[in-house]
């Protein structure tokens, strides 16, 4: 049987791939962008990362974590993993209205 703290690990593993995943498609797509919104592409890219890697730091003490500690910790890794699929939900908007204006400028201009 797996331990509360062996199905926490999968649990926020699972959510930090699926979220990696996604950030390698926003890479895919970077590469298909102009140079204007390659800058803000790659700049909303890295703080995804950094939150990314953060989030792993925190993970890594958790399970490094004896007794009651983890628990305490789990929080905090909670937290930063809803911080994280906050800041990509948002920087996917960003890029869903940057990609709306862009196509009705070039509506607008045809």
């Amino acid at each position: 049987m797996i331990d509360k703290k062996e199905a926490y690990r999968q649990k926020a593993e699972a959510a930090i791939d699926q979220l990696e995943a996604r950030l390698e498609q926003m890479k895919a797509k970077l590469a298909e962008e102009g140079a204007d919104a390659k800058i803000k592409l790659a700049e909303g890219i890295d703080a995804l990362e950094k939150q990314r890697d953060a989030a792993r730091v925190k993970l890594d003490e958790i399970l490094h974590a004896s007794g009651e500690t983890w628990e305490e910790l789990k929080g905090d890794a909670d937290e930063f993993l809803g911080e994280l699929k906050s800041g990509f939900e948002r920087f996917l908007g960003r890029i869903k209205q940057s990609d709306e204006d862009s196509g009705a400028s070039r509506e607008d201009g045809a």
